[in-house]
């Protein structure tokens, strides 16, 4: 309750910070963290989710940044039941999907983490709308100038393929992700072509012919057809 009280966004930045920075604390100590089972839907939903929220300012990017390391410690942790995380899904996805465009490259990438572990926690969970508000931005972290950002968009991704109905992703959606995702797997990096490789075996679960189709245009643009080789084979005859 002190918590919810010191948390308030009303309340000045500086005492805001303190008390966010003691959360963080608390919740990577494993002896006191089992503790916070009980309460863990109101923790996000009334203390950390309104802390992530874009405000202006150098302390508020601060509270911004202990506040997702807080969200993210809690969500790895084995105190958020399927429940809670269906609860909160609807507050954290568009706020979350905001601080993907954070100038703080640890940020993108816990947003990107968070992200995953929703997706992981709630196979099929995802209605249309989020599904296509969210995959533009996490293709744009593909792109990002952190290797890191980039490697947890990968591990998204594969997870945001499984996080709705095949038929979500189906049509221009796919057919965007697709030309994407085989650009990214032409990358200088094999450790990214390869990381892009898996999203794009998970999407052939989601739609064959268009993965198929789409890595027979491209092959001959790669660099190794290898990979592009390996997807076809994949996709089947």
């Amino acid at each position: 309750h002190a918590h919810r009280s010191h948390m308030n966004v009303e309340n000045e930045p500086d005492s805001r910070l303190v008390m966010m920075a003691l959360l963080e604390s608390v919740l990577n100590d494993k002896k006191v963290a089992k503790y916070v089972k009980g309460f863990t839907s109101k923790l996000i939903n009334d203390v950390v989710a309104p802390n992530i929220v874009w405000r202006a300012g150098g302390v508020a990017s601060t509270i911004r940044k202990v506040s997702i390391a807080c969200l993210f410690t809690i969500l790895k942790s084995d105190t958020v039941d399927t429940q809670t995380l269906f609860m909160a899904a609807p507050k954290l996805l568009p706020i979350l999907k905001t601080n993907l465009g954070d100038y703080d490259a640890s940020s993108r990438q816990l947003c990107c983490l968070s992200l995953g572990i929703i997706f992981a926690g709630l196979p099929g969970g995802l209605g249309m709308e989020p599904v296509h508000h969210l995959y533009p931005d996490l293709l744009k972290c593909l792109d990002d100038s952190s290797d890191d950002v980039r490697f947890a968009a990968c591990g998204t991704l594969k997870v945001f393929l499984k996080s709705a109905p095949a038929e979500h992703f189906k049509g221009t959606l796919m057919d965007y992700l697709c030309d994407q995702l085989l650009i990214h797997m032409d990358d200088p990096d094999p450790v990214i072509q390869r990381s892009v490789f898996d999203i794009l075996a998970v999407a052939v679960e989601v739609d064959r012919a268009v993965v198929k189709k789409k890595a027979t245009s491209t092959r001959n643009s790669h660099r190794d057809v290898r990979l592009c080789d390996a997807l076809i084979k994949l996709c089947g005859e």
